[in-house]
C-alpha cells in the first residue's frame, strides 16, 4: 500500500511537470509577433501556415499582349554614347528574351550592356535628358555566335516618379577594332498601356526577321 502511494504521488508530481512546461510553451508562443516582408513590395509576407511550417506567397507576374520588336543595332560605343532599343514611353512592360547576332564582319567579341533611362515626360531619349538610369544587365557576345539569354523572372520596365522612359543599349569591344555593330531582338509582354513605337502588340506578335549582314554592305552608322 506504501508503494502505491509513492508511485501515485510520483504520477502526480509529473503530471504537474508536464502541466507546468505545457503552460510555458503556451505563453512563449504568444510573444511578440514577427511580420517577414520583402522590403519592396509590402503585400509579399511570410507567414507560419496550420501546419507551424513557415511559407511565403508564390506571386506570378501578370502577363499581358505579347510584345516584339522590330529589332535594332547597337553600335560600338566609342564615343560613349547609347543606341534606342524601345523607344519614349509610358506603358508597363515585361522583358522574357532577348537576342544578340553581331555583325558579319566582327573580328572580336564585345561587351554588351542594356539600360532603363528614365526622362521627364517630353523629353528625347538622350542622355543628356536622364534623370535616373536603371542598369538591366551585362553580356559578352562572341564575334561569331548568335547570343539567345531567357530571363526566368521577367525584367519589367515601367515608369519612374511618373517620368518616361526608354530601353537603350551600349557595345564595347574587347580589343580595338573598326566600328561595329551587332543586331538586338527584345521581346515579352505589354502589362498595360500601349505597345511603344516600332514595336507590336497583339495575340499572335513575332519578331520580324533580321536583315541580313553581308561582307561590304554594312548598315551606316547613324
Amino acid at each position: 500500500m506504501q508503494k502505491m502511494r509513492g508511485n501515485l504521488a510520483s504520477l502526480i508530481i509529473g503530471g504537474l511537470l508536464v502541466a507546468v512546461i505545457g503552460a510555458g510553451t503556451a505563453v512563449a508562443a504568444t510573444g511578440q509577433v514577427v511580420n517577414i516582408a520583402d522590403g519592396t513590395n509590402e503585400a509579399h509576407v511570410a507567414k507560419v501556415d496550420a501546419s507551424g511550417a513557415l511559407r511565403t506567397t508564390a506571386v506570378v507576374a501578370p502577363q499581358g499582349r505579347p510584345l516584339a520588336t522590330q529589332g535594332g543595332y547597337i553600335y560600338d560605343n566609342t564615343t560613349q554614347t547609347y543606341t534606342t532599343l524601345l523607344p519614349i514611353s509610358t506603358s508597363v512592360v515585361a522583358l522574357n528574351r532577348i537576342i544578340f547576332t553581331p555583325s558579319a564582319t566582327a573580328s572580336v567579341g564585345r561587351s554588351v550592356s542594356l539600360y532603363q533611362f528614365n526622362v521627364p515626360n517630353g523629353s528625347p531619349c538622350v542622355e543628356n535628358a536622364v534623370t535616373t538610369y536603371r542598369p538591366l544587365g551585362m553580356w559578352r557576345v562572341k564575334p561569331d555566335e548568335t547570343l539567345i539569354d531567357t530571363f526566368p523572372t521577367a525584367i519589367v520596365l515601367k515608369p519612374v516618379a511618373g517620368q518616361s522612359w526608354c530601353l537603350v543599349g551600349s557595345s564595347i569591344p574587347i580589343s580595338p577594332e573598326a566600328n561595329y555593330f551587332l543586331w538586338a531582338d527584345v521581346s515579352g509582354w505589354v502589362i498595360s498601356g500601349t505597345a511603344p513605337a516600332g514595336t507590336t502588340a497583339s495575340a499572335s506578335a513575332k519578331a520580324p526577321a533580321r536583315p541580313k549582314s553581308t561582307l561590304g554592305r554594312e548598315p551606316r552608322r547613324p
